[in-house]
């Protein structure tokens, strides 16, 4: 096969390689496979910012109609995202004020999908309970899901 096959091929997404670098390159996808291996995941997705993990994380689980349980300790871009980008697309955000595991509890409804705090959260320096939050039960899986 020719280098000029082998690009057409790679450019027409038919043949794995790297050939743009906002899809894919050497340097992320070694990161990916040592986190999704040190993790013990099938995979990993790596992000320009926490922001943009954040999105990608909840808008892969929540649809329109959907929401999450969020604190209301947090940084102010992660506030702006919860209460003004992701009503955009439908989700919705129930703010608890805290990380008090029984307020997250009462909030949560049946199109809850994950909870979310952070830890230490902002701007309080608050650090909390994660494995009490874990324990909150949601309605779409056994333990449920916590993003922090």
């Amino acid at each position: 096969m020719t280098l000029t096959f082998h690009a057409a091929d790679l450019f027409g997404l038919r043949a794995f390689g790297h050939i743009y670098s906002r899809i894919g390159n050497p340097t992320v996808d070694v990161f990916e496979n040592r986190i999704a291996a040190l993790e013990g995941g099938a995979a990993a997705v790596a992000t320009a910012s926490g922001q943009s993990a954040q999105f990608l994380a909840i808008s892969t689980i929540a649809s329109a109609g959907d929401n999450i349980v969020s604190t209301s300790y947090l940084y102010g871009g992660t506030y702006n995202q919860f209460k003004i980008t992701f009503k955009k697309y439908g989700i919705g955000v129930k703010f608890v004020h805290g990380d008090d595991p029984a307020g997250f509890a009462a909030a949560i409804d049946e199109n809850t999908k994950a909870i979310y705090v952070e830890s230490i959260g902002n701007p309080k320096y608050n650090v909390a309970s994660i494995p009490e939050l874990a324990k909150v039960r949601i309605p779409i899986g056994v333990n449920g899901i916590l993003l922090m």
